[in-house]
């Protein structure tokens, strides 16, 4: 079986660490990459054959012996322009390049898994100093810009050697790009109070139904509720104040409830500028439906399935509660609320940059809904934020379109999806229907779907069904068939598979 290697993505929102077995040096490594650009995440022999990962993936580490089936995957990966560190790896073996030897440079001829034909260039590029022997090469594909360094140098344990940690950074940044901290991108970052921001009597309310006075615990968070006239705890990561009475000097209260037009969602928030996961605090605890807490940054922010969120400033993130009823037409069909949310960001501005997930629990007759979404507003990284996409289309243009405000595109949304979570359970459900049709993307697209064999065949998009799965038109098949995601944390139109009971 093949040790767990590694993956640093860049469009995937924090870090996750290999577990704690995982002979890979990414466990360090994460604390010294440049903040807010990559995830890291750790492969099973299972993903890895999935192949939902290498879209997303800035560069593959890979550790110890492999498997034959999966090397092979690592290498087709490279050859169509990935980018791979093997440490001490038989990987290394499928370009040949024992065959070096003595000297600088060879040329070889390579297949991938589709059994096309690639050029690379084999190089040696650092020799051990007293005997001489190879210990870093570099194989580039001449066309598809594909990288990989091979290395006999056993980096970990880090802690053993601060050389083999200069040496690994090295490798990682002038040989395959991936960027680090300096003293230029580097920021402390600084535990604050958070402000609840509502009515009074809405506040007091809130506040009177808390078990413990003054207090909420959410997992290892302690939020601590007070006055002006209380002494203020230390904001920590484990505990945080929150002010009750004062607005927040970063975020305009006036302006957000000059656009919010809702009734319910939004009128109590929670604004946090520093907290490792808003969605500890909604998953945790009952709260008010409606309830938001938004964070201006995340330490660790969480998604779905563990996933972990990059929380660059300038992002608008939020987590909220929802109370659906089971008898509800909305309570009836659940994973439409997905769908829900994310026609609320597209209303919320006309476009769709945003990224959601959500988890449910049931509580009697009702459903416990925890929404958390991301929308690149004003962080030009890692990858494409709207304020710059509006900048650039009035360069072009010759407009003067006004960028979004934060606490403006905040409130917008809330009122989006305030109005179509209502009109649905008004039994108006053809509403989210025909707007989903409107704006979604993948209607034509093609996909590979398992079927219930473990095969995988290929199919065409046709639409959502009525509980908002896919409908895919499997070639060769009569009528489209619903499919559902794996849980992949990589790609949420990769790893479809059939239901054992379609």
């Amino acid at each position: 079986m093949a040790k767990p290697c590694s993956t640093v993505c860049r469009q995937k929102p924090s870090i996750r660490q290999p577990p704690p077995e995982a002979a890979v040096p990414v466990p360090t490594q994460h604390r010294t990459l440049e903040p807010d650009r990559y995830t890291v995440y750790p492969l099973s022999a299972e993903q890895v054959r999935g192949r939902a990962w290498p879209d997303s993936t800035a560069a593959l580490i890979v550790h110890g012996r492999l498997e034959t089936s999966l090397a092979e995957v690592f290498a087709d990966y490279f050859l169509n322009g990935g980018k791979l560190l093997g440490i001490c790896s038989d990987v290394a073996g499928l370009f040949d390049c024992g065959e070096v030897g003595g000297v600088t440079r060879v040329t070889k001829h390579l297949k991938d898994l589709k059994g096309e034909d690639h050029e690379v260039q084999v190089e040696v590029i650092a020799r051990e100093d007293k005997i001489r022997t190879v210990s870093i090469v570099a194989v580039d594909e001449v066309k598809t810009c594909g990288r990989a360094i091979s290395t006999q140098i056993e980096f970990v344990p880090f802690e053993d050697n601060k050389k083999n940690l200069e040496i690994f950074e090295r490798v990682l940044s002038s040989e395959l790009g991936i960027k680090f901290r300096t003293s230029q991108n580097e920021e402390a970052l600084c535990y604050q109070s958070a402000f609840l921001i509502g009515s009074e009597g809405a506040k007091r309310s809130f506040l009177s139904g808390l078990s413990i006075p003054n207090e909420l615990k959410v997992s290892d968070l302690t939020l601590q509720f007070c006055s002006k006239s209380d002494l203020i705890p230390e904001a920590s990561e484990s505990q945080l104040p929150v002010h009750t009475d004062q607005p927040p000097e970063d975020f305009s209260t006036q302006l957000f409830h000059d656009h919010l037009q809702t009734t319910k969602i939004g009128r109590l928030t929670l604004y946090l500028p520093l907290v490792t996961s808003s969605m500890i605090i909604v998953s945790n605890a009952t709260l008010p439906h409606g309830f938001v807490a938004i964070p201006r940054r995340q330490t660790r922010g969480t998604g779905r399935n563990r996933n972990q969120w990059l929380s660059p400033d300038g992002c608008a993130m939020f987590s909220l509660q929802l109370h659906v009823p089971l008898d509800s037409p909305l309570g009836q069909r659940l994973p439409m609320v997905q769908h829900l949310i994310a026609l609320g960001i597209v209303l919320g501005f006309g476009t769709n940059p945003g990224t959601a997930s959500w988890n449910s629990q049931l509580e009697g007759s009702r459903a416990v809904v925890n929404v958390g979404c991301g929308v690149n507003l004003s962080n030009s990284a890692p990858t494409t934020c709207v304020n710059d996409v509006i900048a650039e289309f009035n360069r072009e243009r010759g407009e003067r379109l006004e960028t979004l405000g934060y606490e403006q595109l905040l409130a917008q949304i809330f009122n989006e999806i305030e109005r179509i979570f209502d009109e649905v359970q008004r039994g108006k459900t053809e509403v989210l229907y025909d707007l989903y049709r409107r704006y979604w993307l993948h209607e034509g697209q093609s996909v590979t779907v398992r079927d219930k064999d473990g095969l995988d065949v290929t199919g065409t998009v046709a639409c959502i069904d009525e509980y908002g799965y896919l409908l895919v038109k499997v070639d060769g098949a009569g009528e489209p068939i619903c499919v559902h995601p794996d849980g992949n944390s990589f790609d949420m139109m990769k790893g479809l598979i059939i239901p054992k009971y379609c």
